[in-house]
This record gives C-alpha cells, structure tokens and sequence, in this order.
C-alpha cells in the first residue's frame, strides 16, 4: 500500500510570501493584514486547439503528465471553478480568479510570522490550513504537487523542517487524502471560493475599478497583479457579505495598521520603501473616505 507521510513542524520556512486569502477572510483579518485586491488569470486551449495544447509547457512538478489530462484537471480547479469566464479569444477559455493578498513593505514572507510561528494559527487563512495540499490544486493534481513541495523544500539553501518520514501521521493513502484535518479545511477553503463568485464578478466590474477589458489586458501582458482592496468592501456590504458594523471595524483596524506601518517606515528612512509609504497613505485615504460614507449612510437611515 502506498502511504505518504507528513507532519508540519512550524519551521517558517514555507511562509516565503505573504499569504492570499479569499475577499471575506480578509476582512475577518483586518486587524492582522493590510489586504490588497489580487487578479489571476487562467489561460486554456479548448479541446480542440491541438497548437494551443502542445504550446503547454507543464511545471517541473507535472513533468511527463498528458498535456490534455493536465488541462482537464486544472478545468477542476478553484482558479477555474470560481473564476469569472472571460470571452473574445478564438480557441481559448480564459478566466479571471480574484482573491487578496497581503501587502507589506517587507515584501518577502508572512506578516503574521514571528520567528518560526504563525502570530494567527488559530485564524489562519484557508490558504495556509492546506499547506501541503493547497486548496487551490486539484484533486487528481495534489500527490504530484505534494512531491514537488517536499523536493524543493529539502533542496532550498535554507531546507524545509517538515517531517515526512515514516514516523509522521499518514496524509495520502492510495493517492488519496487522509488526514481529516486537512480534508475538512480543504473542503471548507473551496465552499468559501465558490461562495465568492458573484463578489468576485461584481468586483471584476466595479466602477471603482479599472474597466475589465484592461484588467484582462493588464494579466495577458505581464501576469498577476494587485489593486487596492477599498472597492472589495464597498461590494461586500452590498452584496450582503458583510454589515456595515463590519465594514466599519475593518476600516479602523486597516488605518490602525496602515499608521504603523508607515510610521516605523519613517523611522527606518529607507529610500527603497517611499513608493510604499505613498501607497499606503493613498490607501489610508481612500478607508477614511469609505468610512465617512458608511457612517453617512448610517445616519441617514437613523433619521426620523
């Protein structure tokens, strides 16, 4: 029988990058990260492009797997599934996926880490609950993705801790998933995705946003990117997604933030970090803004 073993032993070392979330775990972490809004897109030949299919290069992870098995499987995923088809582009699907990322002005690693623990564990994104087994990678994808990250990560100058021997608990049996915490946080983390789809749509083609011919444009030309995330709670509260008690909250917590950060980057008085500073006071304005008119609203309903 084929088991395949792991165990995280909070290293840190796989927290390279500040972590993406979905819109409304965001804003439930207002008071931890500083979100932005984050377009992916995801590119398919159709079943019958055959020199869209060879045009595939596959990741080393995925190496000698049929390109056409490969695009049926990434059609399963999340970036797919809860994405927002795009059209216009003969012989190929396109789909936008909109999630947030967390901004910093340390730009590598995880805000939330100190040291080799996670400050939120108890709260951590959906994202960070299924390291290995990202939520975001199909199912018949996981066990090669699951090699790919131990290999790199045994290999890195600054090798991973994780324990993957015999002694850890089972995760994949068979080449299926077996440890019960991560399943449940995997099928949570896609209930919440597709639970986004119609934010996501309203957020793709937001007034407050550049118009979704340029977002696309933008993602053919030079990949992902992000945008500030003030739209993203604008279009929650009207979807119902969130209050305006919650709204509010999320506002004071990302200008309480955003004062911090900016302060000790004034104190560092590095160069390299004034283009973030003006961004986060652009940001800091556009909360203040948001909030004056959530509160208008309020009183404006509390009138007789």
């Amino acid at each position: 029988m084929s088991v395949l073993h792991f165990a995280c032993t909070e290293c840190g070392k796989c927290c390279s990058e500040a972590p993406e979330m979905s819109l409304i775990e965001a804003m439930r972490l207002g008071d931890v990260f500083i979100p932005a809004i984050a377009y992916r897109l995801t590119r398919l030949p159709k079943e019958d492009n055959d020199a869209g299919i060879a045009s595939i290069k596959l990741n080393a992870d995925f190496e000698g797997t049929d390109p056409r098995d490969f695009l049926k499987s990434v059609r399963d995923s999340i970036a797919v599934r809860a994405g927002t088809a795009i059209t216009g582009e003969h012989g190929w699907d396109s789909f936008v996926f909109v999630s947030a990322r967390a901004w910093h002005y340390k730009r590598i690693g995880c805000p939330a880490l100190k040291g080799k623990l996670c400050t939120v564990h108890d709260r951590r994104p959906s994202t960070c609950r299924t390291v290995p087994a990202r939520y975001d990678v199909p199912e018949s994808l996981l066990v090669r993705s699951f090699h790919g990250m131990v290999t790199r990560g045994k290999t890195m100058p600054n090798p991973y801790e994780c324990d993957t021997s015999e002694s850890a608990p089972a995760f994949f049996r068979e080449d299926v998933l077996v440890d019960d915490a991560y399943v449940k946080d995997r099928a949570a983390a896609t209930e919440a995705a597709m639970g986004e789809r119609e934010l996501a749509a309203k957020i793709l083609t937001s007034p407050l946003l550049p118009p979704p011919q340029e977002t696309v444009q933008r993602l053919r030309k030079s990949g992902p990117f992000t945008i500030s995330f003030h739209a993203a709670v604008v279009h929650a509260r009207e979807l119902g997604k969130i209050d305006t008690p919650a709204a509010l909250s999320f506002c004071d917590s990302q200008m309480a933030l955003i004062e911090r950060e900016v302060a000790a980057a004034l104190l560092r008085k590095r160069r390299d970090e004034r283009d973030w500073t003006s961004r986060f006071r652009t940001l800091q304005a556009a909360y203040q803004s948001l909030k004056k008119s959530l509160l208008s609203n309020v009183d404006q309903l509390a009138a007789p």
